[in-house]
């Protein structure tokens, strides 16, 4: 598919000059980051290629169990931020066995007065 009929699609939904299919991938990559998810779990699920040619070489892991659990993730802070027009990170669900080396999350009050968890502490 190209990036023509990507960015034809987001025109027929009323998205013209206010969002990219590139757009929709760098923000996935941006909140998935902050959600903690490593970099080579995003990567492979954006198909960007290593830029270490050792490890291109060498590293074919796939990780398709932590990706299916970030994917849900990301699906579930989809729907979530359209239900509730609010944005909270996802919690990792492949970091829920692992809490006590989890940094905890630094809570903000918003604008209206509402508690929000923006960053991890480290």
């Amino acid at each position: 598919m190209s990036d023509g009929t990507i960015l034809k699609g987001l025109e027929r939904m009323g998205y013209k000059g206010e969002m990219t299919g590139h757009g929709f991938r760098g923000l996935a990559s941006t909140i998935l980051h902050e959600s903690a998810y490593p970099d080579s779990h995003i990567d492979v699920q954006l198909a960007h290629l290593k830029k270490n040619r050792v490890k291109a070489a060498y590293d074919h892991a796939l990780y398709l169990e932590p990706r299916t659990m970030m994917m849900q993730d990301w699906a579930d802070f989809l729907e979530e931020t359209l239900r509730t027009g609010k944005v909270f990170l996802p919690r990792p669900k492949w970091l829920i066995n692992h809490l006590d080396s989890m940094p905890l999350p630094i809570v903000r009050r918003d604008q209206g007065g509402e508690h929000r968890a923006s960053h991890f502490a480290g």
